[in-house]
């Protein structure tokens, strides 16, 4: 819990100085290369870091040494060969094609792919040292180190930061951070697997891959669509006046994140048992807390928002007000349907909830490309919270299908009567 809290206040830190330094075009420059980034980052790593927490999970209990070499070994090469297919073909692709791009900055771009290996390397070997049940060591060089490291440079340099160069201390923090999760990993890893000869099993790892793949597409898809196609229909000023409407927003969103970190191993637990009044229980009161949290949040946001946005990130930002308090009633929403995704992923219906992420992401690309041509940021801030809102209404009515689990603060009064 202390790791996340950390990684959010460090976060929004280290978007009030770049907001500060590059102002709006450049702030928006930097969002636009690292959302894009992002979405590179889909098919460079396939699905690679949440299979390996699996996998090394699995071959650990079973002390299966040979098959945990031979994974790390397919994994590093199914990493290496995909991060230089995603940065020649797709990020060349993207160079080649920019033209109808309004916010895209070619020298922020071609900074921006130095952090492809080192976002892929970073996921890896974090994902590596969770699945050996390093979790601390797996989570805080890349929620907590990094994020401080990117604060310490911004300050240390910031007399004539551009976009580029923000970036570029990016890396530099993400290179910092790898190093000593690779340094955690040497520490920890087996020393059972030197002795032994690897083991393959590649198509079955191979035919794993693509649920956990389309997941991540699909979440990454919903969460940076917005900012992509605001970028290529709008301008860069627009782009980094709208990314910290989003940053100021996620804020509403905390309780919920939190809740979801620590809400999985008692979901599991209690449908092992075969518990439902418990998940019930677990479920709605859990959610009465985070819809509760949320909501005081976004009455803060809403009331002192246009104070907040003057004082934290100066004038030029003020803009972000509307679509800021559209996104945070779109947490709001979220909060009050509570952590669904994660008991429907935690009893076997994770395929569910791909489904319903996959066509939120295909909602919110549709919305967008109707409602940012005549409305701009406030129109990309309806698009998501629209889209966020239909996939939390979709996965309620599966939850209750599945597990006859009713979300929401009134499965108190309901779940009686039932």
């Amino acid at each position: 819990m202390g790791t996340f809290l950390a990684n959010k206040a460090l976060t929004l830190i280290s978007a009030v100085l770049l907001a500060r330094l590059l102002g709006t075009e450049g702030y928006g420059k930097y969002a636009f290369a690292i959302a894009i980034l992002n979405l590179i980052t889909i098919p460079a790593q396939m699905g690679v870091p949440r299979l390996s927490m699996r996998e090394i999970a699995r071959s650990c209990a079973r002390s299966e040494w040979a098959l945990l070499r031979g994974f790390r070994r397919r994994a590093l090469q199914m990493s290496l060969i995909s991060t230089i297919v995603g940065a020649v073909v797709i990020g060349g692709g993207i160079f080649v094609f920019s033209d109808g791009l309004e916010a895209f900055d070619a020298m922020t771009f071609a900074a921006a792919l130095f952090l492809l290996p080192l976002f892929v390397g970073l996921a890896l070997a974090s994902s590596f040292l969770r699945g050996l049940r390093k979790v601390v060591h797996g989570n805080w060089p890349n929620n907590v180190l990094q994020p401080a490291l990117f604060v310490v440079f911004l300050f240390a340099m910031a007399q004539g930061l551009s976009a580029p160069s923000a970036v570029l201390l990016n890396a530099l923090s993400n290179a910092a951070a790898l190093g000593v999760t690779i340094w955690l990993l040497v520490k920890y890893w087996p020393r059972e697997t030197s002795a032994v000869e690897p083991e393959y099993r590649t198509s079955d790892w191979a035919k794993s891959l693509l649920p956990f793949s389309l997941l991540a597409g699909a979440r990454l898809i919903t969460q940076k669509s917005d900012i992509i196609m605001l970028g290529a229909m709008t301008s860069a000023a627009s782009v980094g006046i709208y990314n910290i409407a989003i940053q100021a927003a996620a804020l509403v969103a905390i309780p919920l994140s939190a809740s979801n970190a620590v809400l999985a191993p008692n979901i599991a637990r209690l449908h092992a048992l075969g518990d439902m009044r418990g998940l019930q229980r677990l479920l709605t009161n859990t959610t009465m807390v985070v819809s509760g949290l949320s909501l005081i949040g976004c009455i803060i946001l809403v009331g002192l928002g246009q104070w907040l946005l003057q004082l934290f990130f100066g004038n030029d930002f003020i803009g972000a007000y509307g679509a800021m308090a559209v996104l945070a009633v779109g947490q709001v929403i979220n909060a009050s349907a509570g952590s669904i995704g994660q008991f429907l992923s935690m009893t076997g219906h994770e395929k569910d909830t791909v489904k319903v992420i996959g066509g939120s992401a295909i909602l919110n690309i549709v919305l967008n490309a109707i409602l940012i041509p005549p409305y701009g940021i406030l129109g990309a801030a309806i698009a998501t919270s629209a889209s966020l809102a239909t996939w939390n209404i979709a996965l309620s009515i599966l939850l209750y299908r599945r597990l006859g689990l009713i979300a929401g603060p009134v499965g108190k009064f309901l779940a009686k009567r039932a």
